[in-house]
């Protein structure tokens, strides 16, 4: 961990058995080679290394992998052959980048998982996703009803503090509040107001509300577009890559909510840029995927969505704003 701005690190024929925590710390990381030491497990802060492009786990003696394994995102290679895992962690969705995953020699039980690997890494990758979709959807209903039950043990205490003389059955309340199924869009109700909207006029409010704040993410793509365009430096480039690569849970819950949208061709290197280039064009591509998704979420919106969609695709909009607006109010004078 001391040696924090390391870029390339082979370890590969060592037997270390272990490798230490402290290596969550090499931030600046890009590749690293840890094939044949022997290992047999990888500590949690291992995802740590946000940076990582390449990584080589082959022939050592792994039955699992970090949970937030899918936070080294950037990742583009990607070597567990000859190991023991029986299973990949699903926050591996996250790695869109990714164009070369082998995995070959694994005891892998899900069968699934294994049919999409022998298809090719996009499927292996859109079949870990929407796992990890699914489980964070669960754990958010999960959240919703309990927010839910307590909100009413709440307004049953209110109305028997009102009256304490209820007669009759019980009687539904009005709800206080819309929460959107990602985060990032809450809408407050005014019961004095917003109580008597019948629901299709609330399902029009947050049309309106949904298309009003896809209009501005496309305001700020362009000036991104504009940014990354002018940028040539690493340290031009990096905050703009981040901020993408922070988009991609959006863009993952836009997915499920819409038809299939394909995915932009990997960028094509020769083999003589530096680094700074070919970041820049994994950067280019990762952007104009999001647009694409972004003017899908906005035709869909737009259209005929149900309220199951509407809610949904209006926090993906609402979440991916807030980043946007993060990062472009931080771009410097000269590439504006």
């Amino acid at each position: 961990g001391n040696l924090k701005k390391l870029a390339e690190l082979f370890l590969s024929g060592n037997p270390l058995g272990t490798v230490p925590p402290s290596i969550g710390k090499l931030e600046f990381l890009e590749i690293l080679d840890l094939s044949s030491c022997d290992l047999t497990s990888l500590p949690q802060e291992f995802p740590g290394m946000g940076r990582l492009l390449e990584l080589n786990l082959g022939n050592n003696h792994l039955t699992k992998l970090p949970t937030d394994f899918g936070n080294m995102s950037r990742l583009v290679s990607l070597n567990l052959c000859d190991n023991k895992l029986t299973d990949l962690p699903v926050s591996m969705g996250s790695c869109t980048h990714m164009d070369k995953v082998i995995l070959d020699r694994n005891p892998i039980k899900d069968a699934e998982l294994l049919r999409k690997y022998e298809i090719g890494t996009d499927h292996l990758l859109d079949y870990l996703s929407k796992k990890l979709f699914a489980q964070n959807q669960l754990a958010k209903k999960k959240q919703r009803e309990a927010a839910k039950k307590q909100a009413a043990t709440s307004k049953l205490r209110e109305d028997i503090k009102k009256d304490a003389s209820v007669k009759g059955g019980a009687q539904d309340a009005p709800s206080s509040y819309m929460n959107a199924e990602d985060d990032g869009f809450v809408e407050d109700v005014d019961e004095d107001e917003d109580a008597r909207l019948t629901p299709e006029e609330r399902h029009a409010k947050i049309r309106a509300t949904a298309q009003k704040l896809a209009v501005e993410c496309r305001n700020e793509v362009i000036t991104l577009k504009r940014a990354l365009f002018k940028a040539n430096t690493r340290q031009e480039i990096l905050p703009i890559a981040k901020a993408i690569s922070n988009l991609i849970p959006h863009m993952n819950v836009a997915r499920q909510q819409m038809a299939p949208i394909p995915k932009p061709q990997p960028p094509i290197f020769s083999g003589n840029e530096d680094k700074d280039v070919q970041l820049k064009k994994t950067t280019v591509v990762a952007l104009r995927e999001f647009e694409t998704v972004l003017n899908g979420v906005f035709n869909v919106v737009s259209g005929n969505a149900t309220l199951e969609q509407l809610v949904p695709l209006s926090g993906v909009i609402a979440g991916s704003l807030s980043i946007l607006q993060g990062i472009t109010k931080s771009i410097p004078a000269n590439l504006v």
